[in-house]
């Protein structure tokens, strides 16, 4: 399989916005 470069970036935007998200609910 193989994966472009964008998609891990995207990936990676989509992870660090669901931790903020995250961290806001638990405050």
């Amino acid at each position: 399989m193989h994966y472009s470069h964008e998609c891990k970036v995207v990936f990676r935007r989509n992870n660090f916005l669901l931790l903020i998200l995250y961290l806001l609910e638990n405050n």
